[in-house]
């Protein structure tokens, strides 16, 4: 039990249970370890009914990247402290707002309580991979006023290697991190050539 005394000669192992329990403060046992990308396709924001119009200008293209993982995103601790990241792989600390903060199930964010409960509850068994995914900007410009100030990029004039992964826990500090996938930058530019020539989707080559 952790209390308050005033004697100097408090002994370490006494201490060290308080330090325990408020490092643990926060602390979350999700683990997301099995992210792998499943497939890459160039849509049209005007129609995505999940995002907001002022995700971007209308029509604006994006790339839907779909992953799976065998965990549940609905049913993990803290789920609704559930987001990702999204930075390009050789500078992951520029401040760019290259994609959705959020993932997504078959139209529904994740989570959406009941409603994404259901959606889960028709399909296959825990130890099937679930497909999830998320959205890219292909280009954004940016106010150079900002603060922090905010990188400009075109993904179609310059395609960049692009880092993904899930992230999630009351205070991040104590939180979780899935592992990360890579989406190539040749992927990328390979995509955004065919933009409105409605190619078919990219998938990842199997092993």
């Amino acid at each position: 039990m952790c209390g308050i005394r005033t004697r100097s000669h408090l002994s370490s192992w006494a201490i060290a249970p308080c330090l325990a329990v408020l490092a643990c403060v926060g602390c979350v046992t999700t683990k997301v370890d099995d992210l792998t990308l499943a497939s890459i396709e160039t849509v049209d924001l005007q129609n995505q009914p999940e995002l907001p119009a002022s995700f971007g200008p209308p029509h604006a293209t994006l790339l839907k990247v779909s992953f799976r993982t065998t965990s549940d995103l609905a049913r993990i601790d803290d789920v609704f402290t559930l987001s990702d990241e999204i930075f390009f792989c050789d500078r992951p600390d520029v401040h760019v707002r290259l994609g959705s903060p959020f993932v997504y199930q078959q139209g529904i964010k994740v989570p959406a309580s009941a409603e994404t409960l259901r959606v889960r509850n028709a399909t296959a068994a825990s130890s099937v991979p679930i497909t999830y995914y998320t959205f890219l900007r292909a280009s954004f410009d940016e106010n150079p006023e900002g603060k922090p100030p905010f990188e400009s990029f075109d993904l179609k004039r310059l395609p960049k290697d692009v880092c993904f992964r899930l992230v999630g826990g009351a205070y991040r500090a104590f939180g979780w991190r899935s592992n990360t996938i890579v989406i190539p930058k040749h992927t990328i530019a390979l995509m955004l050539q065919h933009v409105g020539r409605d190619p078919e989707p990219i998938f990842p080559k199997k092993p």
